[in-house]
């Protein structure tokens, strides 16, 4: 999940995780990151591409005038996902229209 992207240095917060119900407590060393219901435009993607999958995305927004909503951008990979050759999801947050 990538959030708080600085564009003048690139950097950005990534985290690795999965979605609960509820946290009742975290184990040391592990955070939390809120994910909002919102709309989200998703993207499949090829793993091997998956940077030109953001570029692709990144391009659709402009070119169909959609604007990004607040909130953090993710990858999904879901029961299917087996590795380096497999399809994952890009969900990139948007506001309505």
């Amino acid at each position: 999940m990538l959030d708080h992207y600085d564009p003048q240095t690139g950097e950005f917060d990534y985290l690795a995780g999965f979605g609960v119900e509820r946290v009742t407590q975290l184990p040391e060393g592990m955070v939390r990151w809120d994910v909002p219901a919102q709309t989200y435009a998703v993207f499949p993607v090829y793993a091997p591409t998956v940077m030109d999958g953001f570029g692709t995305a990144y391009g659709w927004l402009k070119q169909s005038g959609t604007q990004r909503a607040d909130g953090p951008e993710f990858e999904f990979y879901d029961e299917h996902f087996h590795g380096g050759e497999s399809t994952l999801y890009i969900y990139l947050p948007i506001k309505r229209a």
